[in-house]
């Protein structure tokens, strides 16, 4: 990436700052490096302008349109850059022999995970790139969120459920759930209502 221009002058301050912290989110990861923050964010930009006749700050739906775009368009930039450094002579079978053991050949597919195995075959639900740019996008969200304890409650339920938080945290099942609800708001008004039917973290 090595094109740069100006940033629209009409953008609404969500929108620049949102496109700010997801072009600082990606740069440095996914072979991006930190010099790529400003073609990143100009390249979000560009994609932006043609429906910039229509941007609301304040409005739920302009901001949830404006979360689903760049994060497309996130998820197409590393899936366009992994692929163009990815080296395809260094792809195998997975029926490849690696060794031997007392019950006979062992194949290269015996020797992954199940997690390996899945993406390898194409069983995971969500792409390398998908995930990258939902994890910007649910990062900035939790960010946003004023209360601490909520972050808190927020992070915990990523791999703890909603017993174990509220008996670790001493807080009330019904506070959390009024909470959830919360965050539930807060996810959806920023596109981000396909991670919350998928994950089982805010159920």
């Amino acid at each position: 990436m090595t094109r740069r221009s100006p940033a629209p002058t009409r953008l609404d301050p969500f929108t620049r700052n949102y496109v700010r912290k997801a072009a600082r989110g990606l740069a440095g990861k996914h072979g991006f490096g930190e010099e790529d923050h400003e073609e990143i964010q100009q390249h979000l930009y560009e994609k932006l302008a043609p429906h910039l006749g229509r941007a609301d700050s304040d409005s739920p739906r302009w901001r949830a349109f404006v979360a689903r775009i760049v994060r497309r368009h996130l998820a197409s930039l590393v899936r366009n850059n992994l692929a163009a450094k990815r080296d395809h002579r260094r792809l195998r079978s997975l029926d490849t022999v690696v060794s031997a053991d007392a019950c006979g050949p062992v194949t290269r597919g015996e020797t992954l995970s199940k997690r390996e195995c899945d993406a390898r075959r194409g069983r995971v639900h969500r792409s390398a790139e998908e995930q990258a740019a939902m994890a910007i996008d649910v990062s900035e969200c939790l960010a946003e969120i004023d209360d601490p304890r909520m972050r808190e409650v927020c992070r915990r339920l990523m791999h703890d459920s909603l017993s174990q938080v509220a008996r670790d945290m001493g807080i009330p099942r019904t506070t959390l759930r009024t909470w959830l609800d919360k965050l539930r708001t807060r996810f959806e008004e920023r596109g981000l209502k396909g991670y919350l039917e998928k994950s089982s973290s805010l159920r």
